[in-house]
């Protein structure tokens, strides 16, 4: 696990790792510990990384695409469904019949621009959008939960959105959301909270749950 390294880096490695282990492997030997894999297949089966700001990273995120991220995934673990908390934050909003949702981040606002970007190109709106504006995940985890409310129900009763989707990981979000919706009338989700749900309905868990 690299915690907080950036991803923006990793393609380059890889591909050169990829390169150097053909071009040398006859006098490195590297097959007989590499166990015949090329050393990108040996990091995406055991390896996780994180990021907090890297726009190149999300950027070319982006243009892999999520099926082929998936797909790599699959490579791995044949079969398996596959979700992460926009993907399955957008599928959410569109299961409600959402079209133009308040999106609330932690995030500064180049990466807000691009979050923002990424789910308007997925047929979502995004009409309104508010941020707590932090660069350091160590202080998006210490925002409260009455902030996040405030913040999400002043963007939420925008007259032009149908639902909010509060982003990060670090919010926690999941226990306001029933408040939320009774007092906005309007669907309200985050990320945590909107991947917990894809994941069971991609396990075929249907059973509804309180909250």
């Amino acid at each position: 696990m690299l915690g907080e390294s950036g991803i923006g880096w990793i393609p380059y490695l890889l591909e050169r790792a990829d390169y150097a282990n053909y071009q040398h492997t006859a006098w490195t030997h590297s097959g007989s510990y590499l166990n015949g894999k090329k050393p990108s297949q040996v990091y995406k089966e055991h390896f996780y990384s994180c990021f907090i700001d890297d726009a190149y990273g999300l950027k070319n995120l982006d243009l892999i695409g999520e099926d082929k991220v998936a797909a790599r995934i699959r490579e791995a673990r044949p079969g398996i469904a596959v979700t992460n908390p926009i993907s399955a934050a957008i599928a959410g909003m569109k299961a409600l019949g959402c079209r133009r949702i308040a999106l609330l981040t932690p995030y500064i606002d180049r990466i807000n621009r691009m979050m923002r970007d990424y789910i308007q190109a997925r047929d979502l709106g995004v009409p309104a959008m508010g941020s707590f504006n932090h660069e350091e995940d160590n202080e998006v985890a210490r925002i409260d939960g009455a902030s996040v409310k405030a913040a999400a129900l002043e963007i939420g009763r925008h007259r032009d959105v149908d639902g909010v989707f509060v982003a990060c990981t670090s919010l926690r979000v999941a226990a306001l959301i029933e408040d939320l919706e009774a007092e906005l009338g309007k669907p309200v989700t985050s990320s945590n909270h909107a991947m917990a749900w894809h994941a069971l309905r991609l396990a075929r868990i249907s059973e509804p749950l309180g909250g």
